[in-house]
């Protein structure tokens, strides 16, 4: 059997005998040998070990289920790591939300994985049933749209971003606001007036 199918075939204990085998220092000793089994498996006996391999063998997980845990515990380090630099890249709003869609109520992607970058998609102008739109602790630029203050709007939170600009003066065109955040952004001018006018719980 290739080395290939050895790894492929062999059981765990067998692979960590190999390898305390191949790590061993050539002046040593040790022998290994092998033979089939009635399953086709590969056994392998070692007749001796120095400390060297002793001390490896010590390094690896004691029983299979041990063994299954750690690799497990490798693969899903490994996943994490290829998976970091993708998270760090940003995405859009229109990456996690169907902008097509406009019969949709909720747009939240509060905190969500990538961090969004870009400005307010155009799109949601069209989205006439849009009641909560959360977007906050992202990396959203631009100016915040009056087209996005509509009758039905509750709650409008957009704080931790980017955005820039003034706050929308028609903020009074949504009866049914409660919640309105736009702290930690670059926003400037005065809040408008009528802005007290609105059931806000949250400012």
């Amino acid at each position: 059997m290739s080395f290939q199918g050895l790894l492929l075939h062999a059981p765990m204990a067998t692979l960590c005998r190999l390898l305390a085998w191949m790590f061993a220092p050539a002046s040593s000793s040790m022998s290994l040998t092998s033979k089939n089994t009635s399953k086709g498996n590969v056994g392998v006996a070692v007749r001796s070990m120095p400390a060297a391999a002793k001390v490896f063998k010590a390094l690896m997980p004691a029983t299979y289920h041990q063994a299954t845990s750690f690799a497990i515990r490798g693969a899903l380090g490994m996943l994490l790591l290829l998976w970091l630099p993708v998270s760090a890249q940003g995405a859009t709003i229109c990456d996690h939300f169907d902008c097509t869609d406009t019969a949709q109520t909720s747009l939240d992607l509060y905190g969500v994985l990538p961090l969004i970058e870009g400005t307010l998609p155009q799109e949601l102008a069209d989205f006439t049933s849009l009641t909560h739109i959360a977007l906050g602790d992202h990396k959203l630029s631009g100016t915040i749209s009056a087209k996005l203050i509509k009758p039905q709007l509750k709650i409008l939170a957009l704080g931790g971003n980017r955005f820039s600009g003034t706050i929308p003066t028609n903020l009074n065109a949504a009866p049914l606001l409660k919640k309105l955040i736009l702290a930690k952004n670059k926003i400037s001018g005065s809040i408008p007036e009528r802005v007290t006018e609105l059931p806000l719980t949250h400012l």
